[in-house]
């Protein structure tokens, strides 16, 4: 590991002060910002060409805004082997607490009582014998964090976030046998789960492989450096529901393919939780209190997710997941070092508080929104290497934007592949062939053809249930905006007709790379 002592805090990414302007025109700006809801932007103070977008009139400014050194709530740590808590405080900055302290609402007095086992205890009355009040006392810790079960840092460790990249990523090496290019996604993908709040979007990490090629390895690497990382075996909907919406936990499941089922209440909640935990805003709704007043509650399920499986079992996993296709091979540790694991952790404990809320918002370049959606807090977390200066990095901030950038590309080629070869892609594929061939005749297709072509190579009236497969025809047809009629020679398309003409120009040009 590269970094084992705190180094100074003024060569950090995170900013004191950021700047809001105006854009004037169109032109595109050397440097990264975040555009508000009020028409304004805002961009740190310390990035470079803002001065010049001024003076050639791309933007005005209009303030300079002073942000808190520190951001984020209270996060539980293990010193000497006793926990405790790291707050901020606004006047006095990151201050190390026990749990267990409360006060008294009359007097102020401020008393411990020690926690054991991970009970709660109110003082049996002040101790201060002026007031020797028996009841009414402040809890001065976070209750909610007096049992966690993620694994813990230490005290927190000042360092760059660029050389906190470095120590993630030889970590990643150490104990994995990855693609090159994998090894940079998968530390920027740890950074990103301590950043959790600054995004609305959160993709997840699939390692995809057959048995003993390592992927269990890969989720206890994420378990030892990923935000309150927690695996999950056996574990209830509510109890699963309450955790991510209590904790925000960065969520782990090995052999999904056999947790997440449809036969059991633990399967059903982990398939809500990757359906729809992967965008800010999906909740998962249950009722809570007695028989005499149940409400409905709502539970966030958003957070980052990583999950080995011999297979993609959901449709929509591939939609939301970066893909690591695992090999068998031997890394070069198998045993983690938990010491190296929790300094680490404990930089990035530090670089949390440091960095959360500071970080512009940078979306990839993609006319696909879901990779902008997944890849935009990868794009955000990468910044970080800008500010390495004259540091011996293994890649540069322009190197990781073009590896991020080919990482687009290839997604991009993949996605088109699966909407190509899609049930949409193949409907559309006869439909254009069809059309292409009886132009000169007629105006319209059978739908009864469609279905017929799709199963080529047998005679129509000898295919079992070839009523089912004309209907799906329909329905997909359907879904995809396409009107259909019944005429006296069945179901037909009319490909004259103006919507469906426009409609099908377009779904070929998605499906079928039909430019022209």
């Amino acid at each position: 590991m590269r970094y084992t002592t705190a180094l100074p805090v003024s060569l950090e990414v995170s900013v004191i002060k950021q700047i809001q302007f105006q854009r004037l025109d169109d032109v595109a700006l050397p440097f990264p910002y975040d555009a508000l809801g009020d028409g304004t932007c805002l961009v740190r103070e310390c990035e470079p060409g803002i001065e010049t977008a001024e003076i050639n009139e791309h933007i005005k400014i209009i303030r300079t805004i002073n942000t808190p050194r520190f951001s984020g709530g209270p996060e539980p740590i293990r010193v000497d082997g006793i926990l405790r808590f790291v707050q901020y405080d606004g006047e006095r900055g990151l201050e190390t607490k026990e749990f267990g302290e409360w006060q008294c609402i009359r007097c102020h007095h401020i008393q411990l009582v020690q926690i054991e086992k991970g009970k709660i205890y109110e003082p049996f009355e002040c101790e201060n014998d002026v007031c020797k009040r028996k009841t009414g006392f402040k809890p001065l810790f976070p209750k909610e964090l007096v049992r966690p079960i993620w694994p813990l840092p230490g005290p927190y460790i000042e360092c760059p976030g660029w050389g906190i990249y470095i120590d993630v990523l030889d970590f990643c090496k150490k104990y994995l046998i990855l693609e090159d290019r994998e090894y940079y996604v998968m530390a920027l993908w740890i950074m990103a789960t301590w950043l959790s709040e600054d995004f609305k979007t959160a993709p997840y990490l699939t390692f995809i492989a057959p048995k003993s090629s390592g992927k269990t390895a890969a989720l206890n690497v994420l378990h030892e450096l990923a935000y309150r990382a927690i695996s999950t075996v056996s574990v209830t909907a509510a109890a699963l529901f309450r955790c991510i919406d209590l904790w925000h936990v960065t969520l782990l499941i090995d052999e999904a393919e056999y947790q997440v089922r449809a036969d059991t209440e633990s399967g059903q909640a982990l398939y809500g939780c990757l359906n729809g935990g992967y965008k800010r805003g999906s909740y998962a709704l249950r009722t809570e209190g007695d028989a005499n007043c149940r409400v409905p509650a709502a539970f966030e399920l958003f957070g980052f997710k990583a999950i080995a499986s011999t297979k993609l079992f959901l449709p929509t996993l591939e939609s939301r997941s970066i893909i690591f296709n695992m090999r068998q091979a031997t890394p070069k540790e198998i045993i983690i070092d938990e010491e190296e694991a929790r300094t680490i952790r404990s930089k990035l404990l530090y670089w949390r508080y440091e960095t959360l809320g500071k970080l512009p918002n940078v979306q990839p370049d993609s006319k696909i929104g879901r990779i902008v959606e997944m890849l935009t807090p990868l794009y955000t977390v990468a910044q970080i290497l800008k500010y390495s200066k004259d540091a011996k990095v293994p890649i540069t901030y322009e190197g990781l934007s073009i590896l991020l950038n080919n990482l687009i590309e290839d997604m991009q080629e993949q996605r088109k592949q699966e909407e190509q070869d899609s049930a949409e892609g193949q409907v559309l594929k006869v439909v254009k062939d069809l059309i292409e061939k009886d132009a000169q005749y007629e105006l319209f297709i059978r739908i009864k053809d469609v279905a017929n072509d799709l199963i080529a190579g047998f005679e129509w009236e000898e295919v079992p249930g070839k009523q089912k497969i004309s209907a799906r025809v329909g329905q997909i047809l359907k879904t995809m905006g396409i009107l259909t009629t019944r005429q006296k020679y069945g179901m037909i398309l009319n490909y004259e007709e103006s919507r469906n003409a426009k409609r099908l120009n377009e779904l070929y040009k998605r499906f079928l790379r039909d430019e022209d």
